[in-house]
């Protein structure tokens, strides 16, 4: 029997923490392959916990669902075109020759499966995300449905669901843009996999930094200027 959604208080009182699960390995789709991460749900008012297996594919399924119902373009006084940027650019995407299963892999795919947790809270419980019905209503039945996937109910620890009663006001929270601002500086715009401690998967020479402030890996940067001279970074928030 499927986890309920519990409703969008419930978020205000969960912390997620991603770390590699060495249990069940490698799974495949296709000719792809991807290492299984563990996902912790922690409640902070009941401290129950439950650990989630998820994969590449999952989070990959996670952007695209989310973007989805985004529905890039609408008009709305929410964070909903940077949301919508950070889900579509950050995620890795997967690269020819470079392994996803690999320590290097690893080891960045967990800071940036942790950024996209803590990025997806932080939109949903912004006080700007009031204003819009998508980050309200829309996307945390969807975000809770990737988190709970897979579980049945018998198995959900009791308290792990509590969260104060419907119309409860949700705590401060800070601005969506002071929450996020960070993850900019940590991702390649170009290759979309974080840019600190993946040099040695992607065999880069080092880290490029432009006069507009955004890094790069060299190899990236370099081919990105090759085809044209405007920072990739700078791009996708004229975009957004």
């Amino acid at each position: 029997m499927e986890v309920e959604y519990p409703g969008l208080g419930w978020f205000d009182h969960v912390a997620f923490h991603v770390s590699s699960h060495s249990i069940d390995g490698i799974v495949t789709q296709g000719h792809a392959k991807s290492a299984v991460y563990t996902i912790s749900i922690r409640n902070k008012r009941s401290h129950a916990k439950l650990y989630v297996a998820k994969s590449d594919f999952s989070f990959e399924t996670l952007r695209d669902e989310l973007c989805a119902a985004l529905d890039h373009g609408h008009v709305c006084q929410a964070a909903c075109p940077w949301y919508f940027v950070d889900m579509d650019t950050h995620i890795p995407k997967r690269r020819v020759f470079t392994s996803s299963t690999s320590n290097g892999a690893i080891s960045s795919h967990i800071q940036m499966f942790q950024s996209v947790l803590d990025h997806t809270l932080a939109f949903i419980l912004c006080p700007e995300s009031r204003s819009c019905k998508k980050p309200v209503e829309v996307l945390p039945p969807i975000f809770f449905r990737f988190l709970s996937g897979g579980v049945r109910k018998d198995a959900v620890p009791a308290g792990l669901f509590d969260h104060a009663a419907e119309g409860t006001k949700l705590s401060p929270k800070p601005n969506y843009h002071a929450q996020t601002k960070a993850l900019a500086l940590d991702v390649c715009m170009v290759c979309k996999i974080t840019l600190h401690g993946s040099a040695k998967e992607l065999s880069v020479s080092g880290i490029s930094t432009l006069p507009c402030k955004h890094s790069f890996h060299d190899e990236c940067i370099v081919e990105a200027l090759n085809d044209s001279l405007e920072c990739p970074s700078c791009v996708a928030q004229v975009a957004a």
